[in-house]
């Protein structure tokens, strides 16, 4: 059974008060927030709440805010998207700010985080108690902040079976080099995770989903399951699910948490639509793209790559990885070079027979079958993003430096298949 998990207001009061700042444009807005930081027992002086209108004159005095500033407007325009990027250069490397608005759709939540937000509040009737965990969960992640493993995103443009496959192999070849690995399964139609690693877990990623409170170190590590490559696996949910009382913001507090216990964690997503797994985007430090070699799988390939690159994920942090190649009929290196834009791409040979060999046994291809070529293409591809993380960090690194984390748009529009 799970612990019980602490109210958020009982959670908040243990940790020491910090200083808020309120930026708004509606009265309506600033009066529930206001009444939610009493409820809290927190106050926001008058000289720290300011409409958007009277902004520009005060933005000198945000200069050394390291607090958490709201930033709460009745809708996110597009000119309050620059506003916020001008308050993430303006303020403290240390200040934190949480948007409290309206969603008109996922792409809502996205760009008020590649904009510099870090968190996102719909202001409806759940107001008081998604502050309250945010602002909870605020404070324990700049508790641990130092601690921080990388995420790596696995995406499928073809099959979620690929990415599956893709995942554990990657995460078993981390665990192997006596890397602590959180590996997170985000394919909400039924994860196969438990399956590959033949597990029988008592908990899956729902039970944390469903969690109305901030969710803990020690609610996270009982809802994970070890397996013997020294994989840490947080289940996905069962077939037929109930999703409706699923809260995808929940989805930020576990990754941060898998940081904090692991050097790397390993998400298998689903697709780029879903918010729960929007929210692991936004967290990423790479992501990387899975596809076949043939004309259907690169149209869907190119869709994506459009989507993320337009909003502004850089393309150097996007690998894509072709899996099931080898045979003459295939599409050209080059082919897929030149209509996705990249410089490279990583091959991955068919082999039927080893891959369904390590499925029917639950156990990961590279410790199935290690000396195998497709074992040893996909080692070779882990030592490629291992080592990335392994580059010296520089001496003065730029204060919001360009990564995955920016995050990405949902707005799916009919993007054109280039040649």
């Amino acid at each position: 059974m799970f612990l019980a998990a602490g109210s958020a207001k009982t959670l908040f009061m243990k940790v020491n008060a910090m200083d808020i700042w309120i930026i708004t444009d509606s009265d309506r807005l600033v009066k529930v927030v206001h009444d939610s930081l009493q409820d809290l027992g927190l106050e926001c002086p008058a000289s720290h709440t300011t409409r958007i209108e009277s902004l520009d004159p005060q933005l000198k005095s945000l200069t050394a805010f390291d607090g958490i500033l709201l930033f709460a407007v009745d809708q996110l325009e597009t000119e309050y998207l620059e506003l916020l990027k001008r308050l993430r250069t303006t303020t403290h490397d240390d200040a934190t700010i949480v948007v409290v608005s309206k969603i008109d759709n996922h792409g809502t939540v996205l760009n008020a985080i590649r904009s510099g937000a870090s968190d996102f509040i719909a202001a409806n009737d759940n107001v008081n108690e998604e502050l309250a965990n945010s602002i909870t969960r605020l404070k324990l992640q700049r508790k641990h902040r130092e601690i921080r493993g990388r995420v790596i995103s696995i995406l499928p443009c073809y099959s979620a079976r690929d990415a599956s496959l893709l995942s554990v192999n990657l995460a078993a070849i981390v665990a192997k080099q006596s890397r602590s690995c959180a590996l997170l399964d985000l394919q909400m139609r039924d994860g196969d995770l438990t399956m590959l690693l033949q597990l029988s877990p008592r908990h899956t990623i729902i039970d944390l989903l469903k969690q109305q409170g901030t969710i803990d170190q020690a609610l996270f590590e009982q809802a994970l399951t070890t397996h013997d490559s020294g994989i840490r696996l947080l289940a996905g949910p069962n077939t037929f699910i109930d999703m409706r009382s699923v809260r995808p913001q929940v989805c930020h507090q576990i990754i941060g948490l898998a940081q904090r216990l692991h050097d790397f964690v390993i998400v298998n997503s689903e697709d780029l639509q879903h918010a729960e797994q929007l929210r692991a985007f936004a967290d990423s430090d790479d992501i990387v793209m899975t596809m076949r070699p043939d004309v259907v799988s690169l149209r869907r390939a190119k869709q994506h790559m459009d989507l993320m690159t337009q909003n502004r994920l850089p393309r150097e942090n996007i690998h894509v990885v072709v899996l099931g190649s080898g045979h003459s009929t295939e599409l050209a290196t080059s082919s897929i070079t030149k209509v996705l834009q990249v410089t490279d791409i990583h091959r991955i040979p068919d082999d039927p027979v080893s891959t369904l060999r390590a499925v029917n046994v639950g156990n990961p291809l590279v410790c199935e079958c290690p000396n195998t070529k497709i074992s040893q293409a996909i080692a070779g591809f882990a030592e490629t993003l291992i080592r990335r993380h392994e580059e010296p960090v520089p001496q003065k690194p730029p204060k919001r430096p360009s990564s995955v984390k920016a995050a990405l748009s949902v707005a799916m529009n009919s993007l054109s298949f280039a040649k």
